[in-house]
């Protein structure tokens, strides 16, 4: 029979209470995973995809919808969303890309606007986008409100010549963006409009 001292009790339980903390962090940091992954693929979303999407060469991109509305959040709102869907779409040197001067709608697309701009531009195909603001109040450890800012739900739609719907795709900075502070209002619609157009440029697969 063999008895322990005092001191061999105390690191016996000081060695398995480590043990259960590093199971129990383990375990924490697989449902955070879980978590943020989950997230992600919710707030990445493609809503269609057309099974007979055609080569496309010359696109055009609409004005946003309710672009008076979103310009009272905040007035640089379609200043930003330009210039970042043509830093885009300026990546790919085959594709000529020509901003429409005209407000259309993501919800309900008037098809004969579509098939009269692309007639009149010669484009390809025509895209759609809204940007919705969200109010969040941003906090630490999920406790303690540090600031309030917007974030970003952006829906992009992809019509052909002919109004057909090709693609539409949604993303939102509150489920794929881990911002450390609030983030401005010029960050979250640039990071909105970028994951939105990223995800339709892969699901045509598009490459540089």
């Amino acid at each position: 029979m063999v008895i322990q001292s005092p001191r061999q009790n105390k690191r016996l339980v000081k060695n398995e209470m480590e043990a259960q903390f590093h199971f129990l962090q383990d375990v924490l940091l697989y449902f955070i995973f879980l978590l943020f992954t989950g997230c992600a693929t919710i707030g990445r979303q493609t809503l269609y995809k057309n099974s007979s999407i055609g080569e496309i060469t010359k696109i055009g991109f609409a004005r946003i919808e309710g672009d008076t509305i979103v310009a009272k959040v905040h007035p640089q709102t379609d200043s930003i969303f330009k210039t970042t869907i043509l830093g885009e779409l300026s990546k790919y040197s085959t594709k000529s890309i020509y901003p429409i001067n005209k407000e259309l709608s993501v919800s309900q697309p008037d098809t004969a606007a579509i098939r009269e701009a692309c007639r009149a531009n010669n484009l390809d195909c025509l895209l759609l986008s809204r940007i919705k603001f969200i109010n969040i109040t941003y906090t630490t450890l999920y406790i303690l409100p540090v600031g309030k800012n917007y974030d970003t739900d952006v829906e992009m739609k992809l019509l052909d010549r002919e109004a057909n719907l090709l693609l539409d795709v949604r993303y939102k900075t509150l489920s794929n963006n881990l911002y450390l502070e609030p983030p401005t209002a010029d960050k979250s619609i640039r990071n909105g409009t970028q994951g939105a157009i990223k995800r339709l440029i892969k699901e045509l697969g598009w490459t540089q």
